[in-house]
């Protein structure tokens, strides 16, 4: 495979990933040269390379792609990405707080916890009622309840879809 120099606009999760790949297959009667995005590729890499036991990642989005545009390798701070979403409220602070720990920490869920130190680490007043923004956020269908965990949170379609970067500069 052969990865562009260029950084592109990552599409969003649901959207067709754009081509950062080529794959080609050549053998006997086979020959195919394809460009694809960076899940799908990672996803051949694990059959190609696998024992046929090895579990495939899933087809969720990357890093990159739950927020603004990055360099492969760039992990942005919460605050940055805070900003660069334009966030105010706290429920949707709160869902970029579950986005950004699963991108850039492998987090699938958080806890109240996690989201008291995150709004430290991003230099961020502590909500004055935290539970009751965190209710908002599940509310609106920001995040939900972690099935399993109960003292953990997740990031829904929804909140990922308020989460994607504005068009406007």
């Amino acid at each position: 495979m052969k990865e562009k120099n260029e950084a592109a606009r990552i599409a969003p999760a649901e959207a067709v990933e754009d081509p950062e790949f080529e794959v080609i297959i050549r053998g006997p009667g086979v020959s195919v040269e394809r460009k694809v995005g960076r899940l799908t590729a990672q996803r051949a890499v694990v059959v190609i390379l696998g024992d046929g036991t090895t579990e495939l990642p899933p087809m969720s989005p990357s890093p990159t792609q739950l927020g603004p545009e990055t360099i492969e390798g760039d992990s942005p701070s919460l605050r940055e990405y805070w900003t660069r979403l334009r966030l105010d409220s706290n429920p949707a602070k709160i869902a970029a707080i579950g986005a950004h720990s699963r991108a850039y920490h492998r987090k699938p869920t958080f806890s109240r916890d996690d989201l008291r130190a995150a709004f430290v680490s991003a230099g961020e007043p502590m909500p004055r009622n935290l539970p009751r923004d965190i209710k908002k956020a599940v509310r609106a269908g920001y995040i939900a309840p972690s099935p399993g965990n109960d003292a953990g949170y997740y990031v829904t379609a929804t909140g990922l879809a308020l989460l994607r970067p504005s068009e406007s500069p």
